[in-house]
């Protein structure tokens, strides 16, 4: 069964009995749903709401798919990490119990789960990563399907983030290899549009600028079909403006910035990794190493309190990376991306880069 035609034929269902209160237990997905990027706050009062409203009707399959949810709009739309892992743990060991088998929503908790040991710390966790994406891998239909294309996201981002990036370009490559197989124009649309933001960063990253302005141009076209993708088409309009200051077109790379940042502004989910390294990029290549600081203070605030270790000690690192082109990086900047260092289970990879920028 796919992953959203149980819900819909629930959903037929509770209509034709005139079952106005679990009709309203469904909605409260559609309703959390719409909100995510611009108030990502109620978007986890309305599954939660769900929640409750299913434990109370005694639908425990529906109590499982709004933890699911509740999960997934803390990790993406909040990008809160730090109560998260216990719901996640739980609706991952929820799903092996004999009432869940079949359910559609079963996959989900464990991408869930990668999710969140990913945002948290992915070289400590690598092997708990490793384990549930190795069990997805041979779990999941080989072709086409939801849960492999979330699968291979995860799998992308956990690639990148422990520093193996031609790893996780060659899984993009292999997700869009299925999307083009793909006869569902939603599932190639919405899955569409993630792997080739990510394929911005990793081609900036490779040092292919012809990729960059592929995937971007991909990006944006894509985010204009699919809702909510607000904050992918502000990061494509972004490596569009690094590109047109990178070719001298500065006027074209102000317009662009301008948007990009309106477009994000609108938004109350935070933005991601890919955002603020391509806002920092278009500073640097403009000369502006204060701008480029002023962007990863913000960085650094935007990820400090709420879980995801690693990515706070990463924003500790890049700061003292600009702070020392400027001759500003002082003991106290070294000395505190060594405290968020010490948070993590494996802090070597990040002590060796601080210690150099120490020795200047």
């Amino acid at each position: 069964m796919a992953i959203w035609d149980w819900y819909l034929d629930c959903v037929r269902d509770f209509r034709a009995a005139g079952d106005t209160e679990r009709l309203e237990m469904a909605a409260l997905h559609d309703e959390g749903f719409a909100l995510q990027e611009i108030d990502p706050d109620s978007t986890l009062a309305a599954f939660t709401a769900g929640r409750a409203l299913a434990a109370r009707l005694d639908e425990p399959w529906w109590v499982l798919f709004y933890d699911v949810w509740r999960v997934i709009a803390l990790l993406n739309y909040q990008h809160d990490f730090r109560d998260v892992l216990d719901l996640t743990v739980r609706c991952a060991l929820e799903v092996r119990k004999p009432l869940y088998a079949g359910h559609p929503w079963k996959f989900a908790a464990y991408n869930n789960l990668i999710s969140a040991y990913i945002g948290i710390d992915p070289a400590g966790h690598a092997d708990r990563i490793q384990e549930a994406l190795d069990y997805l891998d041979a779990e999941l239909p080989p072709g086409p399907h939801d849960d492999r294309y979330v699968m291979l996201g995860k799998k992308r981002q956990f690639l990148r983030e422990t520093g193996r990036l031609d790893e996780a370009y060659r899984v993009a490559q292999a997700h869009l290899g299925l999307l083009d197989e793909d006869d569902e124009p939603i599932n190639t649309s919405w899955y569409a549009v993630s792997v080739n933001a990510d394929l911005c960063w990793l081609s900036w990253r490779r040092g292919d600028w012809d990729g960059v302005a592929g995937h971007a141009a991909a990006t944006e076209e894509l985010t204009r079909r699919v809702d909510p993708s607000q904050a992918q088409l502000a990061e494509a309009l972004l490596w569009q403006a690094v590109l047109a200051r990178r070719a001298g077109d500065e006027p074209t790379a102000r317009r662009l910035c301008r948007r990009a940042a309106a477009r994000m502004g609108r938004l109350r989910t935070p933005p991601g990794d890919n955002y603020f390294d391509a806002l920092a990029l278009y500073h640097e290549l403009g000369d502006n190493p204060a701008r480029a600081l002023e962007v990863r203070e913000r960085e650094l605030e935007t990820v400090s309190g709420k879980g995801r270790l690693a990515s706070e000690c990463e924003a500790h690192v890049k700061r003292c990376r600009l702070l020392a082109r400027l001759g500003r990086l002082e003991e106290g900047d070294l000395a505190a991306a060594r405290a968020a260092a010490a948070r993590l289970r494996k802090p070597a990879y990040y002590l060796v880069q601080i210690d150099a920028l120490a020795r200047g």
